[in-house]
């Protein structure tokens, strides 16, 4: 298996890198740009476009994988290992599910690339992401809270906690986009804390999405940091956060010793995107400000604002994310004798940096203000 996960990560990270920096003309030449602005980083234009180089990656990758298995199964060669072979009915068996999410990303990303080129209303995007969450529900991709809920019920329970999670973190990674190199790291830190996740659990299919993710991301990276020659605008940013929102509804966390993994895991996963969400959300309501008009209130601009360079902010909410997310594969360690002890000590861990991040956002704050 190790193998298979190797060259899907190495293939999606080479198309990757082979796309962008054609997108990367094709977008300079076509004026498809993001300008300068008050709360942007950039002083000159940046080409837009990363995300479509993204969604080939992803694409491209799965449907070279899909042929590779199909000729594999029909022309067997004798040096590649058994193991290999003993996986291939696995995929095809999740072609029907992997259809029905890269379906819906279809729509996630045509959405993103609208928005970017036309600039769509709020209202308008929320309400096709919750069209899009339905679509995945309504198929059966839903959440299955502790894999016991029975009934019309749970099922509308277990549905629009679906839905709500789809949408709350798809929105997470694209306000995440507001500083170069950030969005497409932290999915590539949270892919790389599932993958781990994973593999503890012996999900290797979904292991296997997340080393496209997190190939594609890093190939991405390079011309993203800081200074970054091209933006994946919301055409990437939605892709992305709606991709690593799917994989948690199909991934098991439940574990029989303790059940409540099923929410806390993915939780402190993406605790950090979240948390900075839910606190620009508070300041904007707070403020009497629309919710969702960009303002410079994410953890990344207090972080300037105490002196940090845009590399060093960036950094330190890369180290914050993947703090969190060892918290997480921390779960999956704990004696299950000491099980509800143990995940409340793990849980209160990733509480002190929301915290510190509190802390830390009010003195960015208070510098503001007193500039």
């Amino acid at each position: 298996m190790e193998i298979v996960g190797i060259v899907t990560c190495l293939t999606a990270f080479l198309i990757t890198l082979i796309f962008i920096p054609v997108v990367r003309r094709i977008s300079k030449a076509i004026e498809f740009v993001d300008e300068p602005g008050e709360r942007k980083v950039h002083k000159e234009p940046i080409p837009l476009g990363g995300g479509i180089a993204i969604f080939l990656g992803v694409i491209l990758t799965f449907s070279l994988a899909i042929v590779s298995a199909y000729f594999l199964m029909n022309n067997p060669v004798t040096w590649l290992p058994k193991e290999i072979y003993d996986y291939l009915p696995g995929v095809f068996k999740m072609i029907p599910t992997l259809s029905i999410i890269f379906l819906g990303g279809t729509g996630m990303f045509l959405l993103g690339l609208l928005d970017d080129i036309k600039r769509l209303g709020p209202y308008t995007k929320l309400s096709a992401q919750i069209i899009i969450a339905l679509f995945l529900v309504l198929n059966g991709i839903s959440f299955s809270l502790f894999l016991k809920e029975t009934g019309l019920t749970g099922r509308l329970i277990s549905g629009g906690i679906t839905v709500l999670w789809i949408v709350a973190v798809t929105n997470s990674f694209n306000l995440l986009d507001h500083m170069d190199g950030l969005s497409s790291g932290i999915a590539a830190i949270v892919s790389t804390v599932f993958l781990i996740i994973a593999v503890q659990t012996g999900q290797y299919f979904i292991a296997c999405f997340l080393l496209t993710i997190i190939g594609v991301c890093l190939a991405f990276l390079i011309f993203n940091f800081h200074p970054a020659r091209i933006f994946m605008g919301d055409t990437g940013s939605l892709f992305v956060g709606y991709l690593i929102a799917a994989l948690t509804v199909l991934f098991t966390f439940y574990k029989a010793n303790y059940s409540l993994y099923a929410i806390i895991t993915p939780l402190l996963v993406v605790a950090i995107p979240l948390f900075d969400t839910a606190v620009v959300v508070f300041i904007r309501i707070k403020n009497r400000k629309p919710i969702f008009k960009g303002d410079m209130n994410h953890f990344a601009h207090r972080l300037i604002g105490m002196g940090m360079s845009v590399s060093e902010a960036v950094l330190s909410i890369y180290l914050l994310t993947f703090c969190a997310g060892l918290s997480a594969i921390l779960l999956y360690h704990i004696n299950p004798k000491s099980g509800l002890v143990g995940s409340l000590i793990v849980a209160g861990q990733v509480i002190l940096l929301l915290a510190i991040i509190t802390i830390l956002e009010n003195t960015g704050r208070r510098n503001k203000n007193n500039t």
